[in-house]
């Protein structure tokens, strides 16, 4: 499949300066096709507007990587099939995950449905003014001058309650 054929089938086009995951799986995709069929580095990174074939390498390198995302199996799909409704299913996946790292980073972020269209959905992500986290070093030596342990839990698992805990320690 060409990038053409992509923009047309897919409704992407992956020529464009775009560093979201999508953009990126689809063009390793596509690089790794035509590196497959043994089309030169060069011919591949014209095809995509690219500079030089440098970028092509760094593509083909990092696709082993790519591949261990569960949600590269979408876009891959979509590839094979030229199906654009793999693509809707790999955003509705993409969504549900950010939801659940907003939920396990543990922190007050509140967020802001914000659609674009019907296709494209983007999400705002606003951090609490009044909050701010305390950097790890500083917790330990607050923590240390006070002779005190707050939990048995790793610092990056404190939840608001932690850091409410630690806030009336440090003040009284």
């Amino acid at each position: 499949m060409t990038p053409e054929e992509i923009k047309e089938n897919l409704k992407i086009d992956i020529k464009i300066k775009n560093r979201t995951e999508l953009y990126i799986y689809l063009r390793s995709i596509y690089i790794n096709q035509e590196f497959k069929k043994g089309i030169s580095l060069q011919k591949i990174a014209d095809s995509l507007d690219l500079k030089n074939h440098s970028t092509i390498i760094n593509i083909i390198k990092k696709t082993k990587v790519y591949k261990l995302d569960p949600l590269f199996m979408f876009i891959e799909k979509a590839y094979k099939t030229k199906d654009a409704s793999y693509i809707k299913e790999y955003k509705n996946h993409q969504i549900e995950r950010r939801k659940e790292q907003i939920k396990i980073d543990g922190l007050n972020y509140y967020m802001k449905k914000k659609i674009v269209d019907e296709d494209n959905k983007e999400f705002v992500y606003k951090k609490p003014n009044h909050f701010k986290r305390p950097h790890i070093l500083e917790v330990a030596k607050n923590l240390r001058n006070k002779n005190i342990y707050l939990n048995d839990k790793v610092y990056n698992n404190w939840t608001n309650e932690d850091f409410k805990t630690y806030e009336q320690i440090i003040q009284a």
